[in-house]
């Protein structure tokens, strides 16, 4: 009688650098997301409420921050959840999306009404 083929055990190294990789990638794609995010709803936010061209500037600080806080928030979702599927990963970086939009609008906004309050 032959003996079935196993395949190898995984070792524990190995499948935490799977994890950390994987994270890692998602990590990357949130952060990409949520920078091109922040910097274009910068630029709506600036026509919308007719703020001056120095205002500018601004998108390249949102642009930033979305950058390094999509990748921190999309990793660490990963991480928190590794059972999640790719579609539900998609969903949770659209939310984050979602939230980015709104806050950097709101920030925008805010911007307005002390620049036409001077």
């Amino acid at each position: 009688m032959q003996e079935a083929h196993r395949p190898p055990k995984e070792s524990a190294a190995l499948r935490t650098f799977g994890i950390l990789a994987e994270a890692f990638g998602w990590g990357v794609l949130g952060g990409i997301v949520l920078a091109v995010t922040a910097f274009v709803s910068n630029g709506i936010g600036e026509r919308m409420y007719a703020l001056n061209p120095s205002h500018s500037i601004s998108g390249i600080f949102y642009g930033v921050f979305g950058l390094f806080a999509g990748f921190m928030l999309s990793a660490g979702t990963r991480l928190a959840r590794p059972r999640w599927t790719g579609g539900q990963m998609c969903i949770a970086i659209a939310a984050l999306a979602f939230l980015c939009g709104a806050a950097t609008l709101q920030m925008d906004k805010w911007d307005a009404s002390y620049e036409h309050t001077r």
